[in-house]
């Protein structure tokens, strides 16, 4: 099916034989990257080129495909709150990377709001999601 290393684009590097199937679709076959939390693309094997083989997609886009093509559950499994862990022991971990202008900032308006930055990031994260942020 791929190289090894699968199909690089950029600096970015797509392989379907390491990645999970999320569904087929008219366009291709919908995979996510291990390990990535916004790795989505969409694999055609009929293109010529690595361009026309893989199409990145946005989480949004990815999404909408899933909601259309694959079964009810495999869309919640990888797009929905339902079930997930609210407990940060249990769940897994990110780093976010905030250069000095920014992390000041972050850190003023979390003393502000008399949280700690994570419980900040978070209140940011559900202040998006309650004005429906994550429908653009």
């Amino acid at each position: 099916m791929t190289s090894k290393t699968g199909y690089r684009i950029g600096s970015k590097t797509y392989n379907p034989d390491t990645s999970i199937l999320i569904c087929e679709t008219p366009q291709g076959k919908l995979f996510k990257k291990k390990g990535s939390s916004f790795g989505f693309f969409l694999y055609n094997p009929d293109g010529e080129t690595s361009a026309k083989k893989i199409t990145p997609l946005t989480w949004a886009d990815a999404n909408n495909l899933t909601k259309t093509y694959a079964p009810r559950d495999v869309h919640l499994k990888y797009f929905s709150t339902l079930d997930k862990e609210t407990d940060a022991h249990k769940g897994g971990n990110s780093v976010v990377r905030l250069d000095e202008y920014h992390r000041i900032k972050a850190q003023r308006n979390a003393d502000a709001h008399h949280m700690r930055m994570t419980e900040y990031i978070k209140y940011l994260i559900d202040r998006d999601d309650r004005n429906n942020n994550y429908c653009k």
